[in-house]
């Protein structure tokens, strides 16, 4: 993990002024390279690198140069199997250090840009050639690292990160609200979107994974090219059991090649199937620290107690993290942060635990400097299938859901974006323009599940990890395995990618991992069972001060209706689950980046500053009983002394629930009926069998959400008395 900038102009030397604007852009992004920074600067150049220090912490300082420095390399990431290619160099080299990245100058130096197709690992990379007078910025496969650059016909710059680019003084600060808006999934409309990827900003462009752009600057033009494309494996026709058992040989070589360190490593432990068997294949080389989270969405969904299952069987020094949502207190300024840091209007819940996970890490251990996490499984092995078909779970199901995707995505309903956020706009600012697809649903799937990895998990995970001064790695994002399985003739499809049979058939197989870690069922990140918890937290961030966030994302922007925002933020958090508030969340996140990115007046906070959530001795706890509430249904339910539950006049099917006389819920029988019910027959003399059976309700229907009031203090319960027995 490292930061790189650069500029390179086409007519003149560098001046004094545009070398300090490079240094504000290395000085924006520092975090990414906390152990030193370095520079190269000669006339019509000059870079920037911030370094993490992980292989060769003394002598692996960049940029690199050859002899005579006509070849200039600056390398942000990990190339693992450099010490296979010193075996390819046509003519022995000296090398000045032991880290993995030099190889690549010597590489290009024999080979030219054609050396790309010799990496294994996940980088990126700018090479500046003067003899060819070329400039290239590269990246991996998968798009793990992050490059951007904004083009004139003067200038290049290019960056890590976008808000260093914003630094630069005339490069462009204008949010894409086009973009953003007709992104699908930002717009929550489920289809396939496989659309470029993007940077949410005019003018700064992403470099997609498997690419690289060439920047010749004699002519001073800039052209596209790949060397990589995930649409174009060819098919192999290995048996099923053949295919198992290599998939399983590669996870276990990219798992092993991710302990590449001189430093420290974790791994981030949810306890399901992933994280599970990255862990078996690391603990037979390493002693390994995990990390895992206790809160009530994490006990509710499995997590916790599955995590301390693995933890336990494989011995790891173990540390779980206490997220309590309830007393977990964040500042709109708290979020501002996270939000820059992540500069995309996908942040979320997520990113904020994550966050804090990876600041409990590096505070736990501070000689951790990588974390290993299972990013790409799911995407690549049919890890959502179930999800997609839970009432009928069956790969044809599968198969039909995502038919529906596809055709979601077809020109009679590209409309469909649009109209979700009409209401909240003065005029139209959409486009969409979907490039054209295969007839197969899975493989349109995957690809569009491969823009996700790009423009959603690796992106949070590389600027979350940076943020605490931490680098992930990703041994599911091999090319190697991805090239196996997309391989796959279709009709072997069922066998392999329902629910991840790949994986798990192939560690039941050739692994000693316990069975019940390894069938246990795939659960959302924070979400799932429980979701009403992981809502709660990003509520509380939105009500600070009356909704200020929404008048600070929007007061200067001229075609947003502010006031349907405010009506909106008032319709979710009525809402019995607050339905639609991570679409509200988005909304407000483009806003916010419009703006911080006019101003630049919002820094990344140093981790130090942000405190840190305390460790849990999870031993003593009884996961399923101390901590997810348990409920006695003979108990009676009350309402606290300040809450009260009130009819509207003429409204029959709506109960208000009020605090201290000020009205903070509304619950409508047409969305639930059997909280509304339930939460009608309250009396102080009921239990909650009586009231279940008397009406016709079942216990599970009404659990999570009483939970949740149990929780937010609208209701507790009281062991019933004789004199309540007898009536």
């Amino acid at each position: 993990m490292c930061g790189i900038v650069g500029l390179v102009k086409f007519h003149y030397d560098v001046t004094s002024h545009e070398v300090l604007s490079m240094k504000n852009m290395l000085e924006e992004i520092n975090y990414r390279g906390p152990d030193g920074e370095f520079y190269h600067i000669n006339g019509r150049e000059a870079f920037g690198f911030c370094r993490l220090a992980i292989n060769d912490i003394t002598h692996g300082h960049q940029p690199f140069a050859n002899h005579d420095e006509s070849i200039i390399v600056m390398v942000n990431g990990e190339i693992y199997n450099y010490h296979d290619l010193k075996s390819k160099l046509k003519r022995k080299r000296a090398f000045r250090s032991r880290s993995d990245c030099e190889i690549a100058l010597y590489l290009y130096e024999d080979y030219g840009i054609n050396f790309l197709n010799f990496l294994n690992g996940m980088f990126a990379i700018s090479i500046l050639d003067k003899v060819q007078q070329k400039l290239y910025l590269i990246k991996d496969r998968f798009g793990i690292k992050p490059l951007f650059y904004n083009f004139t016909g003067e200038r290049i710059i290019f960056a890590s990160e976008i808000k260093a680019l914003l630094q630069y003084p005339n490069c462009p600060r204008t949010f894409d609200w086009m973009e953003a808006l007709s992104d699908s999934w930002l717009a929550g409309h489920v289809s396939n979107n496989i659309t470029p990827v993007g940077s949410f900003f005019s003018g700064i462009e992403n470099i997609p994974g498997g690419h690289y752009i060439e920047v010749n600057l004699r002519n001073k033009t800039v052209n596209t090219k790949e060397y990589w494309n995930i649409t174009k494996i060819p098919i192999h026709h290995l048996s099923k059991n053949k295919i198992i058992e290599k998939y399983i040989n590669l996870l276990d070589t990219s798992s092993t090649k991710c302990l590449m360190s001189d430093v420290d490593i974790g791994l981030f432990l949810s306890g399901g199937i992933d994280s599970v068997s990255i862990g078996h294949f690391v603990a037979k080389h390493t002693e390994i620290n995990s990390f895992s989270v206790v809160s009530r969405s994490t006990i509710i969904n499995g997590d916790a107690e599955y995590a301390l299952k693995a933890a336990q069987h494989y011995h790891f020094n173990e540390h779980f993290a206490d997220f309590n949502e309830y007393t977990m207190d964040y500042s709109i300024d708290d979020w501002k942060s996270l939000l820059w840091l992540c500069e995309s209007p996908y942040c979320s819940a997520e990113q904020l635990y994550k966050y804090h996970l990876h600041k409990f890490a590096k505070h736990s251990n501070p000689n951790i400097k990588v974390i290993l996490t299972g990013q790409g499984s799911d995407e690549f092995n049919g890890g959502y299938s179930q999800l997609f078909s839970e009432r009928d779970p069956a790969w044809a199901t599968f198969m039909q859901s995502l038919k529906i995707l596809d055709k979601n995505k077809e020109k009679n309903l590209l409309n469909d974006p649009i109209n979700t956020w009409d209401n909240l706009f003065q005029g139209s600012l959409l486009k969409n323009n979907f490039f054209k697809t295969k007839n197969n649903p899975y493989l349109n799937y995957v690809y569009s599940k491969y823009r996700d990895i790009q423009m959603y998990n690796c992106w949070m995970e590389d600027r979350i990890a940076a943020g605490n001064h931490i680098e992930n790695r990703v041994p599911f994002l091999d090319h190697n395995l991805i090239e196996l399985t997309l391989g796959v003739e279709e009709n072997k499809y069922a066998d392999l990618f329902f629910d991840k049979n790949i994986l798990r058939e192939g560690l039941l197989k050739y692994t000693d991992i316990p069975e019940t870690l390894v069938k246990r069922p795939k659960v959302p990140f924070f979400y799932g069972k429980g979701v009403k918890s992981t809502r709660n937290l990003i509520l509380n961030i939105l009500k600070k001060n009356n909704y200020e966030i929404i008048d600070y994302a929007f007061n200067k922007n001229s075609f947003v209706n502010i006031d349907s925002i405010y009506q909106f933020a008032k319709t979710i958090e009525n809402h019995h689950d607050l339905e639609n508030i991570e679409f509200l969340t988005r909304l407000i996140n483009m806003g916010m980046l419009e703006q911080m990115s006019s101003d630049l007046s919002v820094k990344v906070k140093s981790t130090n500053k942000i405190s840190i959530p305390p460790k849990r001795n999870i031993h003593k706890l009884h996961l399923n009983q101390d901590d997810a509430l348990t409920i006695n249904t003979l108990h009676v339910p009350i309402l606290k002394e300040n809450i009260d539950v009130l009819m509207p006049l003429q409204e029959d099917n709506l109960l208000y629930i009020t605090i201290n006389n000020s009205i903070e819920y509304l619950v409508d029988s047409r969305d639930d009926y059997e909280w509304f019910t339930f939460l009608s027959k309250i009396n102080g003399i009921k239990s909650i069998e009586d009231i279940l059976s008397q009406n016709n309700l079942k216990f599970e229907d009404i659990k999570e959400i009483l939970e949740e009031a149990i929780s937010l203090g609208i209701i507790e319960l009281k062991i019933k008395t004789s004199l309540q027995k007898l009536k």
